[in-house]
């Protein structure tokens, strides 16, 4: 039983850094995607402009509406392709 116990330990163990690497690593990609944005938003008024300017702020925050916009579109056709594959799985089996 022992050993059942290590090896189930070293299974949480594993889960537990997968977990952990995950959740930096989404932490990461939305770091980046905010700073992808503020770099976009500063190209379209082609000076520095001061993050908290208020023409700044409105167009950061259409930049996020859009960049959520194209986010959810690809995760809908990433459904629907799987759907798809699913149905022709089923009937051409």
């Amino acid at each position: 039983t022992l050993a059942k116990k290590m090896e189930k330990l070293k299974q949480w163990k594993a889960d537990l850094h997968a977990k952990v690497a995950k959740r930096e690593a989404d932490a990461a990609a939305a770091i980046q995607r905010k700073e992808r944005l503020v770099e976009e938003v500063r190209r379209h008024f082609g000076f520095k402009v001061d993050t908290r300017d208020e023409r700044f702020k409105e167009m950061l925050e259409q930049k996020e509406k859009e960049d959520k916009k194209k986010q959810k579109e690809a995760k809908r056709k990433a459904k629907e392709e799987k759907m798809m594959a699913k149905l022709v799985e089923k009937t051409s089996a």
